[in-house]
């Protein structure tokens, strides 16, 4: 049956009815001149092991602490995918649950930062199911120039949006994959976007800065019919916004009809935006657009300075949601520490945030990070957003550790979120929605965002950064690798023992270190490897080198020693350097 695509491929369907357990199925579908003259079931059986043996050699596999880690999220991401006959496109549906039953509101259902955080997991191995994603979700913008909270075959939220992270997942997703034509496709959108929360109604109130003093609040317009209880323009839809549906910091917020928002300013909204802003400078830089890059970056430095200004409690030593009356909520969540995430806090302040963050009595402890201060009375709730361990907020609050320099603890971070995730999938194959603090997944067995909890502890081994370039080695977590991870046009493979770390490409090893190490912006091409190394002890580097070499450590040259041949090593002191390695 041609279903015929928007982009024109020709595709088929088959549907069959139930068949008795243990029978195997079989089909065959051919679009013009078939090759194969016939179709036995042995053939077809042949031609899937055969499949089968060439996707395992390629596939991406992990081993050791993330032992099953990368495959789990292809299996629940692949699990997933459903096909939307009316747009052509595969999407990675929130729930699969989510099309039909109870839960159908359309035949396929989409949510915005379910989508860009799906786009980033399939990113590891699914280039189309990918793009898929993010054209899917940016299609579905609002009249208004949002991306909507969810939309489907039914329609959009009209009056809502949702976390702005498409411009992070896009550009991100641009470093690991390299098609620059995911960015001119996705940036008119993305730009559209940014631009709604600050931009003005007929009344001249804007539509996410109620008392228009350049902070964002979460809010919900009165128009339309909401896909779920029939209304817009509420409390309850303005929270639906943020994502985090019932969190405990909206528990003091109110809705104000007039403005249509929350008078409730929010550290994570206004990190978001901040985010956004930075993202979209990188990707209009990357376009050519120097002038609109130049603008998105002045957005970026304002925000941060409104933040810190407005929303720092000096006294307790972290970034704090406030009311309009002036007075912050003391309720804190991992969206407290987003100010980490987006680059905003400096160093002083960072160190004093984390403190929060490793304090048992808050937010440390055998599985993190849940999703309210320990020391809430709402904690006991351990209800959704009051409490749960969900991996959205774990892979933002993880992002922020990196990007910051706090290897070790995020490197703890990273073990113990796969060591969550991994403990419900080995045991009952579920990939949860959210997660009790005492280990046990909850809400939706197959939800697509759980394996977010398994990507921390694959970029805690290798990952391309908006910040770091490419980034690979673990300064704590135990013995583990990855294979068949790519990046661009190459394919690495990453090992840390406690024999040291070691980097191949494309079969190749071309780094090699005798100690735990991290390495940030890691280049190496012809007669040239720079790279920034950060150690707790002294080690000693093996570098691929046909000739002479050239070592400059922090600008200062090094002494070199041939190993063997084609290969150089040489000693880099503990703590923190910038490495330089020339042929001569």
């Amino acid at each position: 049956k041609n279903l015929g695509p928007s982009d024109g491929n020709r595709c088929a369907a088959v549907q069959f009815r139930p068949f008795p357990p243990g029978e195997s199925l079989y089909f065959a579908a051919a679009c013009g001149k078939s090759e194969v003259l016939s179709w036995k079931p042995s053939q077809i059986e042949a031609q899937l092991r055969s499949s089968q043996k060439a996707y395992a050699q390629r596939r991406i596999k992990s081993f050791g602490v993330l032992e099953g880690a990368a495959e789990a999220i292809i299996q629940n991401m692949s699990w997933n995918n459903v096909y939307a006959k009316s747009t052509g496109r595969c999407f990675p549906s929130i729930d699969r649950a989510w099309n039909w039953g109870s839960w159908d509101i359309g035949g396929w259902t989409v949510g915005e930062w379910d989508c860009f955080f799906g786009s980033i997991l399939t990113a590891i191995e699914d280039k189309r199911l990918t793009y898929d994603a993010i054209y899917g979700i940016l299609s579905c913008t609002a009249p208004l120039g949002f991306v909507p909270n969810i939309a489907s075959s039914r329609g959009i939220s009209p009056d809502r949006s949702q976390p702005p992270v498409g411009s992070f997942a896009v550009w991100k997703n641009y470093l690991r994959l390299g098609d620059r034509e995911l960015l001119e496709r996705s940036y008119p959108a993305l730009k559209r976007w940014h631009e709604w929360w600050f931009s003005k109604r007929e009344n001249g109130i804007p539509y996410r800065d109620g008392n228009n003093n350049g902070l964002l609040e979460w809010g919900s317009e009165r128009m339309g019919r909401d896909l779920w209880c029939g209304g817009s323009g509420s409390r309850i839809q303005a929270q639906w916004e943020s994502g985090t549906d019932d969190s405990p910091m909206f528990d003091e917020a109110e809705y104000i009809e007039k403005t249509c928002t929350l008078n409730l300013e929010t550290v994570c909204l206004n990190s978001y935006y901040a985010l956004d802003a930075e993202m979209l400078s990188y990707i209009a830089r990357e376009l050519g657009k120097d002038e609109e890059a130049s603008v998105f970056l002045r957005q970026r430095d304002e925000m941060a300075r409104r933040i810190n200004e407005m929303l720092w409690d000096e006294e307790d030593g972290i970034y704090k949601n406030r009311l309009w009356n002036g007075r912050f909520s003391n309720v804190l969540t991992p969206m407290n520490f987003y100010p980490l995430l987006a680059g905003v806090a400096d160093e002083s302040r960072a160190n004093r945030m984390i403190k929060h963050l490793l304090d048992p009595d808050k937010f440390w402890g055998e599985y993190v990070i849940p999703t309210v201060s320990r020391s809430e009375l709402s904690f006991t709730d351990q209800q959704y957003w009051r409490g749960n361990i969900w991996g959205p907020t774990n892979y933002l609050t993880y992002q922020g550790l990196k990007r910051y320099g706090f290897d070790e603890i995020a490197a703890e971070f990273a073990e113990k979120s796969v060591r969550l995730f991994m403990r419900n999938w080995e045991r009952y194959a579920t990939n949860n929605e959210n997660f009790l603090v005492t280990g046990e997944g909850v809400a939706h067995r197959h939800y697509t965002w759980g394996t977010l909890l398994c990507l921390i502890g694959l970029e805690e081994l290798i990952d391309v950064s908006p910040w770091d370039g490419l980034r690979f080695g673990s300064l704590g977590m135990e013995e583990s690798s990855i294979v068949n991870v790519k990046i661009g046009k190459d394919v690495y493979e990453v090992s840390t023992t406690s024999q040291g770390l070691q980097l191949k490409r494309n079969a190749r090893v071309i780094f090699s270190a005798d100690s735990k190490a991290v390495i940030r912006h890691f280049v190496s091409k012809s007669g040239l490897t720079s790279f920034q190394i950060t150690v707790k002890n002294p080690v000693r580097i093996t570098l691929p080198a046909e000739k002479g070499a050239l070592v400059e450590i922090d600008g200062q040259l090094s002494k070199v020693e041939r190993v063997a041949p084609g290969r150089i090593r040489f000693e880099v002191k503990a703590g923190k350097h910038s490495v330089v390695v020339k042929s001569c």
